[in-house]
């Protein structure tokens, strides 16, 4: 269990992130604008902070350069949210401090995943692995999942954050916000920076989406890639 301080100036949308961030059995603190974050930050320490952009007094740069300029990176991570993000705001995001920028059209669900991601890379879970991406790290983790025979999901954060589902070191399943199956784990696989984490545990069957063996399936992704 860890502390998430969430940072949004839409009561509505802070409170729908403070119901999901609990049923993932975090403690929160919660703040309406920059400063009130700050102050929270400096004295409460969280693990992490997920902060919107554009909130009144310090917006969420402004934020974590703040944060950056108090705390070290090893006792808090930073996740922003902007409505849509671009090559710009990440070239920002990376200057001020921020761990990942993320946009909201990704939808909650796979915004909590990279959080989760995140929060694993500051401090794996028992029996977890986190790390950084690249296009070697990342097919090592698969091939590492594989002869494991692990069963769990492996959450990725970057350019193009999404999920794949392991069962008995198979792939199952892959998704992104916009697609699911072989094509998603192809565009995962494309994947050059961010971070992955693996959460060991039961996945549920339907997010079976990949009836493909794992070097069949490996092959003809290699192959897509071109």
């Amino acid at each position: 269990m860890a502390t998430l301080l969430i940072a949004d100036a839409d009561e509505a949308r802070l409170r729908d992130m403070r119901a999901r961030v609990r049923r993932e059995g975090h403690r929160t603190l919660l703040a309406l604008a920059g400063r009130a974050a700050l102050d929270k930050a400096n004295r409460s320490h969280p693990a992490l902070v997920l902060a919107d952009v554009e909130l009144p007094e310090l917006d969420g740069y402004g934020l974590a350069l703040a944060l950056r300029e108090e705390l070290d990176p090893d006792e808090v991570r930073i996740v922003l949210l902007k409505e849509e993000v671009r090559d710009e705001d990440r070239t920002t995001a990376r200057a001020v401090g921020a761990d990942e920028i993320v946009p909201r059209s990704l939808g909650p669900d796979l915004i909590l995943d990279v959080v989760r991601a995140v929060l694993a890379d500051r401090d794996p879970k028992g029996g977890g692995v986190a790390g950084q991406i690249d296009a070697e790290s990342l097919f090592a983790m698969l091939q590492f999942l594989h002869q494991r025979r692990e069963t769990g999901t492996l959450s990725l954060s970057g350019r193009v954050p999404g999920t794949i589902v392991f069962a008995g070191g198979e792939i199952i399943g892959a998704r992104t916000r916009t697609l699911e199956g072989v094509d998603a784990f192809v565009e995962l696989l494309q994947q050059q920076e961010g971070r992955y984490c693996f959460d060991p545990g039961l996945v549920d069957p339907s997010a079976r989406t990949i009836e493909r063996a794992f070097d069949p399936l490996m092959m003809d992704a290699f192959a897509a890639l071109g």
